[in-house]
């Protein structure tokens, strides 16, 4: 049963309509996540002497630049610049990052 659903069969069970129309309102105003796909960004494929295990996705690949750029500089010290920026979006894949680790990049 999917996530809204099962909400709003709670809501409904419990009395709470109020909630329930609310919830029904929210539902419909937000974009299905699965409609627009993800895109991200595993840090587990490139070199780096820490091994950094992160991976970051979003729904938009401006909010996925805005997050791993943030990420580069704070936690691998990098500076802000237009060509990190572009590195960065060379290396933006659709869907999302495996549980497991990809091979690294030599």
């Amino acid at each position: 049963m999917p996530l809204y659903l099962f909400a709003a069969a709670s809501a409904e069970a419990y009395g709470e309509l109020r909630s329930l129309q609310l919830m029904q309102r929210r539902v419909c105003c937000f974009p299905r996540e699965d409609a627009m796909g993800r895109k991200f960004i595993d840090c587990r494929a490139f070199p780096s002497e820490m091994k950094c295990s992160i991976a970051i996705s979003a729904d938009t690949e401006g909010e996925l630049l805005e997050a791993a750029v943030q990420h580069a500089v704070a936690v691998h010290r990098h500076q802000d610049t237009p060509e990190l920026r572009d590195q960065i979006k060379s290396v933006i894949r659709d869907g999302m990052p495996s549980e497991r680790a990809p091979d690294r990049a030599a």
